[in-house]
């Protein structure tokens, strides 16, 4: 169901290296909850896959008009009988720069690469938690098929409606298998993606960098190739009080919700900014994604 929620963020002018020479545009926001991986195939709560997201793409995406748009897949055809998914990648998508690739230079995202992280997500020896998406395709060869390069056929034993949107979660980010081999134990925090951003940095618990990828391949309508910024910087801080205090503080450009105190501090009861800190905080409500549970007691 559609419910409202609203988030406090700082004004986009306050994004920032923090002035002086460095005129990087930096987005720093704090996760309380904390992350344990940055594997897409365990991107299982709302915490790993806003990182996740910004790291790797899959075939296709979920628009914010809550459509499946491209994602590295330029475009696909859906056979009569609903079983039969023919993707067709585009040519200018590429992994990050990483030292596992040959000189260090993220090369073309091929149908293999898509085939082998979809295989590995229906591993059992992953033990993905985001296993069930492709419960519909045929096991074997015969359900995720390499036809070259840039052809992906995936075949479901029944029409499953809503598979395409099931790829467009971030259990399905593309990867390249070379990184996985080569990092073993170490991928889960050490990630290679073709995503906006790639891996900087991450001390557990404290702090996560990632940097813009130079290469990414979307653009927005004016021809400018994305992300707009140049960095992400993820923050570990548990203490509401200590949150509370970098987002009014400009330490913090966004934070997702805060408790009833701190809000009053910073809202009137109309739900405006107080005058106090209209400078560097402002408001955004926008309609988000929830599943609720009702659980009743019939004895």
């Amino acid at each position: 169901m559609r419910t409202p929620a609203a988030v406090l963020v700082l004004l986009l002018v306050a994004c920032g290296g923090g002035g002086g020479a460095d005129q990087r545009q930096v987005f720093r926001y704090n996760e309380a909850e904390g992350i344990t991986s940055l594997d897409p195939a365990f991107a299982r709560n709302l915490e790993h896959i806003w990182v996740v997201d910004q790291l790797f793409d899959g075939l296709v995406e979920m628009g914010p008009d809550l459509r499946v748009r491209p994602g590295v897949a330029e475009h696909w055809t859906v056979s009569d009988s609903g079983t039969t998914y023919t993707f067709h990648l585009r040519p200018d998508a590429r992994f990050h720069d990483d030292p596992v690739f040959p000189d260090g230079a993220g090369r073309v995202v091929t149908a293999h690469d898509a085939a082998y992280s979809l295989e590995r997500l229906r591993d059992p020896a992953t033990a993905s938690p985001g296993r069930w998406v492709l419960d519909a395709v045929r096991p074997g060869p015969q359900g995720i098929e390499v036809t070259d390069d840039t052809t992906l056929i995936i075949r479901l034993e029944r029409p499953f409606a809503p598979f395409l949107s099931t790829l467009a979660m971030a259990y399905c980010g593309v990867v390249p298998q070379e990184a996985v081999a080569h990092y073993g134990a170490e991928w889960r925090r050490h990630p290679v993606g073709c995503g906006p951003f790639r891996f900087f940095h991450w001390r557990e618990g404290v702090k996560l960098a990632l940097q813009r990828h130079p290469h990414y391949h979307q653009r927005d309508e004016e021809g400018v190739r994305l992300p707009y910024l140049d960095a992400v910087m993820v923050g570990f801080v548990k203490d509401p009080n200590a949150e509370y205090l970098a987002l009014v503080k400009g330490e913090l450009d966004l934070i997702s919700g805060t408790e009833g105190g701190f809000l009053n501090e910073l809202l009137d009861p109309l739900g405006r900014v107080r005058e106090k800190h209209a400078e560097h905080v402002g408001v955004l409500r926008a309609p988000a994604l929830a599943t609720d549970y009702l659980g009743f007691l019939l004895d």
